[in-house]
């Protein structure tokens, strides 16, 4: 977050509301991933939990 600050970004939170929207929408998306990579014998799941805690990190 520091980065994106220093680079003057602008940071936009999304409401409860429209985080449930882009979570649906890319829903798809990640359960494709996952059918993907777990065929390849890697565990995709364990994959997301890690991206989706580094974003609960460092997405505040």
């Amino acid at each position: 977050m520091a980065f994106n600050q220093e680079q003057q970004n602008t940071i936009i939170s999304l409401s409860p509301e429209e985080s449930a929207r882009w979570e649906a929408a890319v829903k798809p998306v990640i359960d494709a991933y996952i059918k993907t990579v777990q065929a390849q014998g890697i565990d995709a799941e364990q994959n997301i939990a890690i991206l989706k805690a580094s974003i609960e990190k460092n997405g505040k």
